[in-house]
């Protein structure tokens, strides 16, 4: 049942495998109850603030807290973001060419 509910919720959602699967690993490392609920996961959103070097000068942001990005193949600028999210997700740094 608890299965069943869950797969249509996540449907709902419009949950990818790749959400899921971080959702999953989410609700592993923070559950504080021994029966996880269906709202532990479709609760669970990944957003990553990316910043232009424009907005790392605007808000004098420490440039030494941020790790250059790439996001496309036509990039022709880093865009910035936190260390942190850097070592938690898949982003590709970005090299000069």
């Amino acid at each position: 049942m608890f299965t069943d509910l869950l797969t249509e919720s996540l449907k709902r959602n419009g949950f990818t495998d790749e959400r899921f699967t971080d959702a999953v690993n989410y609700v592993i490392d923070h559950c504080r109850y021994p029966k996880p609920s269906i709202a532990d996961f479709v609760s669970y959103d990944k957003n990553v603030k990316v910043y232009t070097w424009q907005d790392m000068v605007n808000n004098s942001f420490d440039f030494s807290k941020f790790v250059k990005i790439r996001i496309s193949a036509e990039q022709s600028k880093p865009l910035y973001i936190r260390q942190e999210d850097f070592e938690t997700n898949n982003f590709i740094r970005y090299e000069n060419t």
